[in-house]
Formats: structure tokens, C-alpha cells, sequence
């Protein structure tokens, strides 16, 4: 079975946004963000995690056209 929460694999934009309070709670100072995130899920994680004031570094592909 998949021991992962089903928001860590963030497909929504409210699952991204959990994912950066879990990451800030955790103490983590950045997020590395890779291909294969949802367009909402990866804008959700963004959004948050520079509100939170995580830095965010994206490893990713084109796969949306523009963002």
C-alpha cells in the first residue's frame, strides 16, 4: 500500500498548499519541486510556501504551456 498521504502527491491546488504547511511545520527551509505535479498543484505549492516564506527551487519540464 502507498503509506502516503493522497495531498502529498499534491493534484490540487489545496493539496499543494497543505504540502508547504507540512514542509514548514517539518522545519524545512525550501522546497525542491519536481516534473510530474498538476499545473494547480504545483501553483498551490508555490503560492504557499512564499507566503510561508520557504524558498522553492523547480526541477521541471514544460508540461503546461505557459504557467
Amino acid at each position: 500500500t502507498d503509506a502516503m498521504p493522497a495531498w502529498y502527491k499534491t493534484r490540487t491546488a489545496d493539496d499543494g498548499r497543505q504540502l508547504a504547511r507540512y514542509f514548514k511545520a517539518q522545519g524545512y527551509d525550501f522546497v525542491k519541486i519536481y516534473g510530474g505535479i498538476p499545473r494547480d498543484g504545483f501553483l498551490g505549492l508555490t503560492s504557499e510556501a512564499r507566503a510561508l516564506g520557504l524558498a522553492t527551487l523547480a526541477a521541471i519540464m514544460a508540461l503546461w504551456g505557459d504557467l
